[in-house]
């Protein structure tokens, strides 16, 4: 079915569009999760941009989708876009970040990304860290590269080097009525509603650890000493806490009380969560951990 939507997406481009060349072009993301897309190829160029067919364009009428399509590829065709000093082995040590995935789930990808599972506490087992090198703003997004085997391999890269150079972005504890004023400021509500709304309404004693940039925040779980160091900062106490793999971008810190609930009831309900509120590509894993914050080690629960 989204084959043959594809194709006839491809077919009406081609029909409208004779300045251009297009070719399916399905990717692997996080978790294996498979995107369709399609590279618009123009004359005289050597960018070619890669759009993807969301779950909402299948359920609309092909020519409206591959309008869409054009009109995204014409907003991002570019003379020329050269990479090449991104690709340097310089470029990547300077701008190397570690991001956290799991392993069950990124079999396909594993094969062509280099992961060191040594980055993370042994209790981690579902999890590894990969590498992506940022390029930066493109078109107004976040750019970065997923570090390949190949491009080690070009560049004679080693793993200690990796290790040595790779970071987190400087982590960020959110709360949650920082939280929740941060989406009510974005519906553009005016501030006395919102300290009522917020002064009002009893707000769930967990913590959010992520980054300024809400991406790949996750990566915190390889370095348990921030974590804990984070925690005393904002004097928050105790001694063990819950850490919930809400997603590749956060973790959210539960309070030591939190240790006593049911287990497999929290499994449940973060995998209910991964399976109804998450993009594919941006789940963590189905379980929770204990933190322990004297120790800066983790406890596998559930598995």
């Amino acid at each position: 079915m989204r084959k043959e939507y594809t194709n006839d997406v491809i077919n009406t481009l081609t029909k409208n569009h004779s300045e251009a060349m297009f070719e399916v072009a399905n990717t692997y993301k996080n978790n294996d999760a498979v995107k369709n897309g399609i590279v618009v190829k123009f004359c005289n160029t050597n960018v070619s941009p890669l759009i993807y067919i969301t779950e909402d364009d299948f359920c609309k009428p092909v020519e409206e989708t591959a309008e869409k399509i054009w009109d995204l590829a014409l907003k991002n065709k570019r003379d020329k876009l050269d990479i090449s000093n991104k690709l340097s082995k310089e470029y990547i040590l300077d701008n190397l970040f570690i991001k956290v995935v799991n392993k069950k789930t990124n079999l396909q990808n594993l094969k062509r990304w280099v992961s060191f599972d040594g980055l993370l506490n042994s209790a981690l087992s579902d999890l590894t860290a990969i590498f992506e090198v940022s390029v930066g703003n493109i078109n107004g997004g976040y750019g970065s590269i997923t570090l390949t085997k190949e491009i080690i391999n070009y560049l004679k890269l080693d793993e200690k080097e990796l290790i040595r150079y790779a970071k987190i972005r400087e982590p960020k504890l959110i709360t949650m009525d920082k939280l929740v004023r941060s989406i009510l400021e974005k519906q553009c509500l005016p501030d006395f509603m919102i300290d009522e709304i917020i002064n009002n309404q009893p707000m769930p004693d967990m913590l959010i650890l992520s980054n300024e940039e809400g991406l790949y925040g996750a990566a915190i779980l390889t370095h348990p000493e921030e974590i804990a160091k984070i925690l005393d900062e904002n004097n928050v106490q105790g001694a063990k806490f819950v850490i919930v793999p809400s997603s590749v971008h956060e973790v959210i810190v539960l309070p030591p009380e939190a240790t006593t609930l049911d287990v497999e009831e929290l499994n449940e309900l973060v995998k209910k969560v991964n399976g109804s509120d998450l993009k594919p590509e941006e789940v963590l894993s189905d379980h929770v951990y204990i933190f322990n914050k004297e120790e800066k080690t983790f406890e596998t629960l559930g598995i």
